[in-house]
């Protein structure tokens, strides 16, 4: 039997790959280059650091498994913010407006 602390982490790592699933639908003018997934000390919880790329620039934004965008490059784009955040927001919103109208 698995551990409660193994099961907490893919179910972390879970709802972080389905964020990435929403943030690369929103971000099409970027391309991401690299998923780092990572267990954060202070909480051992699982974050990501996402490595984007727009042709000759890269920009990195640590995101945790609850949505929030702990961490980002200093020359990121603020619309490239914007728009990560309204992709793991609206994929939320949607999951959840898709599940309520699946139950009726």
């Amino acid at each position: 039997m698995k551990s409660m602390e193994v099961t907490t982490q893919e179910r972390q790592l879970n709802v972080i790959a389905e964020m990435t699933e929403y943030i690369m639908d929103e971000v099409s003018y970027a391309e991401i280059k690299s998923i780092d997934p990572f267990v954060c000390n202070d909480s051992e919880d699982i974050a990501v650091t996402l490595s984007f790329s727009r042709g000759t620039r890269f920009y990195d934004v640590t995101i945790d498994w609850k949505g929030s965008i702990i961490d980002f490059s200093n020359k990121i784009p603020k619309h490239m913010l914007v728009d990560i955040h309204n992709g793991i927001c609206a994929g939320y919103l949607k999951g959840i407006t898709d599940e309520l109208f699946s139950k009726n």
